[in-house]
């Protein structure tokens, strides 16, 4: 991914000018996962901590590091580190914030800093990055010198910041819940960070899920209606949940006029530029909820299939509104992190397939506005990893060091949710400890953590009627991958 440094923090060292650092190599995709023969050894091996993952406490864990005179990269696809001044049709308004605070005197130029330095300096980058500026009103005060550990109270000075290495989940399902079940789910998503042994300070647990224009402006020339976006917006702050808000779905009126909408097919936008209505509820949308402390934003949900951009998808349009839509959100709000939409396998008739989709719009697309790739992965097999290492060499054959996120990931259970010995659900907390561990993790004893691979979003917290991905049933109980998961959380 690209410039990272909303994310993690990137340490500038005093003294003389070191020569550029060299890109990145592709790393090979070097485990495929299998299906195991033996969940119920491998879950316990997870339960005891030797397949837990390093999560948020850790962002910083092996960040590569440049130095504040090093020239950026000369890759087309290089963002600098400070917004560059625009002036575009859509954005109304714009949000004047300091840019992050420099670290240069944090650690001394005779020596690497070591991993404690590298995350101090991240967390006082983070910080002022959420804080200061135009939105001080909507944001708590700093805590007061010789103040205890931060808790999840004190978390939203850290919204919109998603390590790379995070762990957080998908759930489009909260946008329409009642009072009761919103506080009850981000309860749910924010216990999946506290230490079950009550030793570690809580972490702050992700959140991605829907910011329509279909349920925001129902009528051409209407008004903006928030109010289902807003109590969620409210609940993040309120449980310092970072949250990854999916601009997408076009208002029946501003769809294409081929489209028709139905419970699953979704309208891609008649007008993509930068001037059009969906820029227009873009850009009114990121300024609205950047005074909250949302900075992250995922431009469309599956664009590669029929069902997510009907009529039929296309990769010159998608890249065009990225080339767009993009310029437009970081004017208004200069701090924004925008993430193209998840893609999906693609295998159903009328979709583009991931990997040919993501050649196409390398071929449209020219700009280096957006941040990360993204993809969308469930049920993984033998044939997961070479697909994404084949969507990562399309990626590097560009020139681009960008990260790719896995924004929706999931192994889907059967059989009678919360049984003791389900085997479904024996086996989906074994999948999902073993691929989590190889996403963020090195492939063999020695390498170095992944440099390509970005936050993972599990979907969902909780079964939703006929969906049973979760990791908890309907009624609540526990399946055996929640406490796997809670373990990689916590485990730094």
């Amino acid at each position: 991914m690209m410039d990272n440094s909303i994310f993690r923090s990137e340490i500038p060292r005093p003294g003389p000018a070191p020569q550029p650092p060299p890109a990145p190599a592709d790393i090979p995709f070097t485990r495929p996962l299998v299906r195991d023969p033996a969940p119920n050894e491998r879950l316990a091996s997870a339960l005891s901590g030797r397949a837990a993952l390093s999560h948020i406490t850790r962002a910083v864990q092996a960040p590569r590091e440049k130095t504040a005179a090093a020239p950026p990269p000369t890759t087309q696809f290089t963002r600098q580190n400070s917004p560059k001044p625009r002036t575009h049709p859509a954005a109304a308004h714009r949000i004047s914030e300091p840019a992050a605070a420099q670290t240069a005197d944090a650690i001394p130029p005779s020596r690497p800093p070591v991993r404690w330095e590298r995350g101090l300096a991240a967390a006082a980058a983070a910080l002022t990055l959420a804080g200061g500026g135009a939105c001080d009103s909507d944001r708590p005060a700093p805590s007061p010198p010789g103040s205890t550990s931060p808790s999840v109270s004190s978390a939203p000075a850290v919204q919109g910041v998603f390590p790379d290495n995070a762990l957080a989940f998908a759930d489009p399902s909260v946008i329409r819940m009642s009072p009761k079940d919103l506080k009850d789910r981000f309860e749910l998503i924010r216990s999946t960070g506290i230490d079950p042994k009550g030793i570690k300070p809580p972490v702050p647990v992700g959140l991605r899920t829907d910011l329509s224009m279909r349920f925001v402006q129902r009528e051409k020339g209407g008004p903006y209606d928030w109010s289902l976006f807003d109590p969620v917006a409210r609940a993040a702050k309120e449980q310092g949940t970072p949250v990854n808000a999916v601009l997408g779905y076009a208002s029946g009126w501003a769809g294409k006029p081929e489209c028709k909408e139905t419970e699953v097919i979704r309208c891609a936008p008649e007008d993509v530029t930068g001037s059009g209505d969906f820029a227009k509820f873009a850009v009114a949308a990121v300024t609205r909820y950047a005074a909250q402390g949302i900075h992250t934003y995922e431009l469309w949900n599956e664009p590669n299939t029929i069902a997510r951009w009907n009529p039929g998808p296309s990769a010159a349009a998608y890249a065009q509104m990225v080339r767009e839509v993009c310029p437009a959100i970081k004017d208004a709000d200069p701090h924004a992190v925008v993430i193209l939409g998840g893609l999906a396998l693609g295998d159903k008739p009328g979709d583009i397939p991931m990997v040919d989709f993501v050649k196409r719009f390398y071929d449209a697309e020219s700009s280096d506005c957006w941040d990360a790739l993204s993809v969308h992965i469930y049920n993984p097999g033998p044939d997961t990893w070479p697909l994404l290492s084949a969507v990562r060499k399309v990626m590097t054959g560009h020139g681009d060091s960008r990260r790719i996120w896995l924004s929706e990931f999931g192994r889907e259970t059967s059989g009678e949710c919360g049984a003791a010995g389900n085997p479904s659900e024996l086996q989906q907390a074994a999948e999902l400890s073993e691929f989590i561990k190889n996403w963020h993790n090195p492939s063999h004893p020695g390498e170095e953590p992944k440099p390509w691979t970005g936050p993972l979003f599990l979907f969902m917290p909780r079964d939703v009627g006929t969906n049973r991905f979760g990791l908890t049933c309907l009624n609540g109980a526990p399946k055996p991958a929640l406490g796997v998961y809670r373990n990689m959380v916590t485990n730094g």
